[in-house]
C-alpha cells in the first residue's frame, strides 16, 4: 500500500487539531475548576475573617484554636489553588507544544489550484534540493520562495511552479510578504 506524504500531512495535521481541541477542553475545565475552588475560598476566607474577629475578643484556648484551624484553612486553600494553576500551565505548556496548522499552511491550501500537478511538485522538489546544493556549496543559506507572494498585502500568488525561485535567505527574509520585483540576478550585486 503506497500512501502519499501529502496524505501523511494531512493525518498528522489533523491530529494536531483534534489534540488542540482536547488540550483547550482540558483547559476550560480546569478554569472552571479554579473558578469554583475561588469561589470556595473566598467563602472560606470571610468564613475564616469572622473567626478572627471572634478571636480577637477572646483570649481563651477555644479562641487560639480557632486561630489555628483558620491557619489551616487558609494554607489548604492557597495549596488547592496553586495545584490548579501548576496544572493549568502543565496544559498551556502542552497546546504551546502542539504543531500548529497555521494561518501559512491555510493559504498554501488555498492558493494552490486544482490543476496543480507533478510538474509543479517537480519543480518546487528541484527548488529544494538546489538550496540545499547552494548551502554546501556557499555555506550561506537559501530559500525556496514565491515570487508572488502567497499572503501578500497587495498581491497574492498561486503556490505552483512558475511562481517558485530561490534566492537568499537574507533576501527573502527582508522581502517578507511583500512582492518585490527584480531581474535574475539582481540581487547578487
Amino acid at each position: 500500500m503506497n500512501i502519499s506524504p501529502e496524505k501523511v500531512r494531512r493525518a498528522h495535521q489533523r491530529a494536531a487539531i483534534e489534540l488542540r481541541r482536547v488540550k483547550l477542553y482540558q483547559l476550560s475545565c480546569i478554569d472552571d475548576q479554579l473558578r469554583a475552588t475561588l469561589a470556595e475560598a473566598q467563602e472560606t476566607l470571610l468564613e475564616v475573617m469572622q473567626l478572627h474577629r471572634i478571636a480577637a475578643t477572646n483570649t481563651d484556648y477555644r479562641s487560639r484554636q480557632i486561630l489555628n484551624r483558620s491557619r489551616v484553612v487558609r494554607r489548604k486553600v492557597k495549596d488547592s489553588i496553586a495545584v490548579i494553576r501548576t496544572e493549568r500551565q502543565t496544559v498551556l505548556a502542552a497546546i504551546r507544544e502542539i504543531p500548529k496548522g497555521g494561518a501559512r499552511e491555510a493559504a498554501m491550501r488555498e492558493r494552490t489550484p486544482c490543476w496543480f500537478g507533478e510538474f509543479d511538485r517537480f519543480v518546487i522538489q528541484q527548488a529544494a534540493d538546489l538550496c540545499r546544493a547552494r548551502l554546501e556549496s556557499t555555506g550561506t543559506p537559501w530559500h525556496v520562495d514565491h515570487c508572488y507572494p502567497i499572503q501578500g498585502a497587495t498581491v497574492s500568488g498561486l503556490h505552483v511552479g512558475l511562481n517558485i525561485q530561490v534566492i537568499p535567505a537574507a533576501v527573502n527574509l527582508s522581502k517578507g510578504s511583500r512582492a518585490v520585483f527584480t531581474q535574475p540576478f539582481e540581487w547578487m550585486a
